[in-house]
């Protein structure tokens, strides 16, 4: 069983280069993907031990901000990393993302391998490896 990660993304473009990222760096990784917030829950109702998610702001049905507030009140959910994604790149927008309890946020369009840094970054607290 590998390393567990939740993509969550609107954009199936975006999925996409997130899942080709997070397989060049994260070694033995088991990929799950969410198109809004609420398929976010769903997946981490029957995945509790994913370990990082990588989250859009902007979605339907549920944004990303709605998302980490709901996940962050559920005891089993609260310790999971979060890197969040935003176009948004102002001061106000920064500060209410971390103040939702982010591990890291990302400014799109962002280049592939500064997603992966932060991905690595992450290395010793959830135990990833560099392939």
């Amino acid at each position: 069983m590998g390393t567990k990660i939740l993509l969550v993304d609107d954009s199936l473009t975006m999925l996409k280069i997130l899942k080709k990222s997070a397989q060049m760096v994260i070694k033995d990784v088991e990929i799950f993907e969410a198109e809004n917030g609420q398929e976010a829950l769903d997946i981490l109702e029957k995945n509790s031990d994913v370990v990082l998610i990588l989250l859009d702001v902007n979605m339907p049905v549920m944004n990303g901000m709605e998302f980490l507030k709901t996940m962050r009140a559920d005891d089993r959910f609260k310790d999971i990393k979060v890197i969040m994604q935003t176009t948004e790149c102002g001061d106000e927008q920064i500060k209410k993302i971390l103040a939702l309890g982010v591990s890291g946020y990302l400014i799109k369009p962002y280049q592939t391998k500064v997603a992966q840094e932060l991905m690595v970054k992450m290395a010793p607290s959830v135990g990833y490896e560099l392939k």
